[in-house]
């Protein structure tokens, strides 16, 4: 069995598996009524619960370990908040915002091998990733700056201040972070799933459709912004993979024969 997270669905439950030499650990909602998001944490190698944490107001809808089995990133059936919590203690390390405007069935939460991204994909065809470092990064930016009069930082500054006294939806979407990048799918409301892997050494985001197609991005880790599809593979029929550009989402893609396999090689 090689390190990582696998997750089982049933009619009615979720869990989420994840095997490493030194953490080993399941976790599953706990849902009374089905109104909780608290995630039960087992700990398989002393055969006991280890931790409940309270990760959202709503049911679950996907769970995923991180590949060292140091964070859980979780969404619920809301779909607009996406939370990394420490396997440890239970506290919350990051809090993503998917968007504002609507409700939307995530399907797959995936961390990079490196833990310095998570991909996160949906009903919508829209792929978010996020970058866990980002509010680190944003920090010690700010350390850096001198301290000015400038109506950027006033405004900072206020925002900060008041957000004591305004509600407490509002005050969490101030603290909350979004996207670093995006790939742009050519499907919706199609069960899919992600993943972010390097392939020849270089960063990709891989998604997966319940139609047999694998698209594959590319990710500027420096940048973000949008990604690039770059290939498009028919798993189905392994010995011609399918390619298709970015502006073409809407035609038939086209087959290069004398291309590399579907068994690209990745990391």
């Amino acid at each position: 069995m090689s390190n990582g997270s696998s997750k089982i669905y049933q009619p009615t439950q979720m869990a989420c598996l994840h095997y490493h030499p030194s953490r080993n650990a399941v976790t599953w909602p706990i849902q009374p009524a089905k109104k909780s998001g608290e995630v039960q944490i087992f700990d398989t190698i002393e055969l006991k619960n280890k931790i409940l944490i309270p990760a959202h107001d709503n049911p679950l809808a996907a769970l995923s370990f991180n590949h060292q089995g140091t964070m859980l990133a979780s969404a619920s059936e809301k779909g607009t908040v996406i939370r990394v919590h420490s396997v440890d203690d239970g506290q919350c390390l990051y809090e993503f915002r998917r968007g504002y405007a609507r409700c939307v069935d995530i399907y797959s939460l995936s961390f990079s091998t490196d833990s310095l991204f998570l991909a996160a994909s949906s009903s919508t065809e829209t792929v978010h990733i996020f970058k866990l470092d980002q509010t680190k990064d944003d920090q010690s930016a700010a350390s850096m700056v001198p301290n000015q009069s400038s109506w950027s930082s006033y405004l900072g500054r206020a925002l900060v201040q008041s957000s004591t006294y305004i509600s407490s939806h509002v005050s969490d979407m101030l603290h909350q972070w979004r996207s670093f990048a995006t790939c742009r799918l050519p499907f919706k409301q199609l069960k899919n799933v992600c993943a972010i892997r390097t392939i020849d050494k270089i960063p990709r985001v891989l998604v997966v459709s319940a139609e047999g197609y694998l698209y594959i991005y590319d990710l500027d880790i420096n940048e973000g912004g949008d990604c690039t599809l770059v290939k498009q593979h028919r798993l189905e029929d392994s010995e011609s993979p399918f390619y298709r550009d970015s502006s073409s989402h809407g035609a038939p893609p086209n087959s290069f024969p004398n291309e590399p396999q579907a068994s690209d090689r990745m990391s």
